[in-house]
């Protein structure tokens, strides 16, 4: 994976707000962000253990061998994703009469299945009530937000145990980028898809050299000048994988405001006609709403360390 990740330049700034309200003390939480980015370990990645080794180990390398139930259950999760967890339980119980021999896996069996087969799985993380901010980096020790003061945790009820747990009044969920790009390395057509990026800028460089270092046309970003110096300079290599960042409000229910804020990861190795294909665009954390992340670096801050890490 790439590690060509500039973590002194703008599009780390202090948050959606106008430059011109940034204060001092917003360039030093940014400049927290940035140290602790650069230290990042996987170790301290909040990662499972076993998702931890799963990443730094090849991945499978042969067919998983999955009973037919399993394959079963697997498409039907698939095919009711967009249908409610009822749904897959009402179309598992009706195959079961049918078929009462089937070890049909139940909704929660399925998922943690795609879990373990995958190691796709989300991480929490606390944040505040109104969206100021994430309790992440320089902000992960606070009790309060640092902006409205509302208290991170739930108040616990009176003459209950120290003991128990504290709830966060709200969380946010980061989806891991690293074993979803080991998935797509996990197939003969996964790598073959995953190479185009090698073959493009041979084919540029090429017609760069015979054309006395110009294009006559442009196809895609590859033949940059930015992505050419970046690949000259081996800050790029063969292997790297190259990301699009993307972040933006989702407006679940007509008439209302966005209810949560998502960023994604675009694969730049895949070829134009499969790096935006629902499949290939990878998610990177959903943020509840409705209100607009006044310290986007805070949430961002989890997925970018796991990419750091690795």
């Amino acid at each position: 994976m790439s590690e060509n990740i500039d973590l002194g330049s703008d599009k780390f700034a202090p948050g959606l707000e106008d430059t011109q309200n940034i204060q001092i003390n917003d360039l030093k939480t940014a400049a927290e962000f940035i140290s602790q980015l650069r230290g990042a370990t996987l170790d301290a990645s909040g990662l499972s253990p076993s998702m931890i080794q799963r990443l730094r180990n090849c991945p499978p390398e042969s067919p998983l061998g999955l009973d037919q139930s399993t394959q079963f259950s697997i498409k039907l999760f698939i095919a009711t994703l967009n249908s409610s967890q009822k749904t897959y339980e009402g179309v598992r119980a009706a195959a079961l009469e049918r078929y009462p021999e089937d070890n049909i896996l139940s909704y929660h069996e399925v998922k943690k299945t795609i879990e373990e087969l995958t190691g796709v799985t989300s991480i929490a993380h606390d944040m505040c009530y109104d969206t100021c901010v994430a309790f992440t980096g320089p902000f992960s020790a606070l009790n309060h937000c640092p902006s409205c003061r509302k208290p991170r945790y739930k108040e616990q009820r009176e003459g209950s145990s120290t003991r128990h747990p504290k709830v966060p009044n709200r969380v946010f969920h980061t989806i891991p980028l690293g074993p979803q790009i080991q998935s797509l390395w996990s197939s003969p057509d996964g790598v073959k898809d995953m190479l185009y990026s090698v073959y493009q800028t041979e084919r540029v460089q090429d017609r760069l050299s015979k054309n006395d270092g110009t294009t006559p046309f442009y196809d895609d970003f590859y033949s940059g000048t930015d992505y050419l110096a970046a690949v000259s300079e081996e800050k790029i290599k063969n292997g790297d994988t190259i990301l699009l960042f993307s972040l933006d409000g989702a407006q679940l229910y007509e008439h209302k405001q966005s209810d949560c804020w998502i960023y994604i990861w675009v694969i730049l190795n895949l070829s134009p006609d499969k790096r935006y294909k629902k499949k290939h665009v990878l998610p990177g954390a959903f943020i509840p709403g409705p209100n607009k992340p006044k310290n986007i670096d805070s949430f961002l801050f989890p997925g970018l360390y796991l990419i750091c890490s690795i």
